[in-house]
């Protein structure tokens, strides 16, 4: 399968952070999930992708192309929904519609229209004035109607009740399911993820913990409980991280079946991405 996006040994050093070295793919025609907390590096990350910042070193491409060497045309390809609407707040819809016709050459006025219609969005009402679910729908709206193949979208569910952030999955579901579209999906939401993601990819202080297919990464991790004096039988190579408390500890191993064949007496449950994401990272942290 092709890659939609493919990042290489990329880097942006800031001083006081800095991506080091990052590797990942994103496969056509996949609902990627980006995650980590906050400050990780997934919004530069995304930023380097749509050449809104240039990288320090590395290669990024997206349809096969360097990204940072034909970006206009690469980018009527990309729709994209930020955590915030980058649009002013004295503009409607049909302004809106206005504007992006001269922006994009695939604009598709009709098209966009019919996602007002769907979305339930009012047409000439001023978008500062919608509801933050309201605007992240306008944004999607937006970016859907470009005929864009690949949707990059960062904390789009951010600040959103359950009854939106389920609607906004399915619209996302409904784009993959067309044709090859494919989505990079930023989000520390991982309940969402475990929903529609078909890749993960874990970015922890700027650095690539683990990058794959997400079912796989859930089958391979478990949390392992045993005793406090049983801790000790456990192979380092196998432990993620720990909690302890005074009636045991609960362990994240990182191979399910080599845990279960060495110790079939303890008890193995299934972690999900949120629990996996807080032992790597407190485990980097020596918590």
């Amino acid at each position: 399968m092709e890659n939609v996006i493919e990042i290489k040994d990329v880097v942006k050093d800031y001083g006081d952070f800095k991506l080091d070295h990052i590797c990942f793919t994103v496969p056509e025609g996949s609902v990627c999930g980006f995650i980590g907390q906050n400050g990780a590096g997934k919004t530069t990350t995304i930023k380097l992708i749509l050449d809104i910042i240039k990288k320090d070193g590395g290669e990024i491409k997206v349809f096969g192309e360097n990204i940072d060497v034909n970006s206009a045309a690469l980018k009527e390809n990309i729709g994209v929904v930020f955590d915030e609407m980058g649009f002013h707040d004295f503009m409607t819809a049909k302004d809106l519609n206005i504007m992006m016709k001269n922006i994009y050459k695939n604009w598709d006025e009709e098209q966009f229209f019919e996602y007002l219609k769907k979305f339930s969005l009012p047409s000439k009402k001023k978008c500062g004035d919608f509801s933050r679910g309201m605007q992240m729908k306008l944004q999607i709206a937006v970016a859907l109607s470009h005929h864009a193949k690949l949707l990059v979208m960062d904390e789009p569910t951010s600040g959103l009740d359950p009854i939106v952030r389920n609607e906004m999955i399915n619209i996302f579901r409904d784009f993959v399911v067309e044709e090859d579209h494919t989505i990079l999906l930023s989000s520390h939401i991982t309940g969402d993820l475990e929903k529609i993601a078909d890749e993960v990819v874990f970015v922890d202080g700027g650095k690539i913990v683990l990058a794959g297919n997400k079912d796989e990464i859930l089958e391979k991790h478990a949390i392992l409980k045993c005793k406090k004096d049983e801790v000790a039988l456990i192979s380092k190579s196998l432990i993620v991280g720990m909690e302890q408390s005074s009636f045991g500890a609960e362990i994240l191993v990182n191979d399910r079946n080599a845990a279960k064949k060495l110790y079939p007496e303890m008890v193995l449950e299934s972690a999900a991405l949120e629990e996996i994401m807080i032992y790597y990272v407190n485990s980097k942290r020596g918590e």
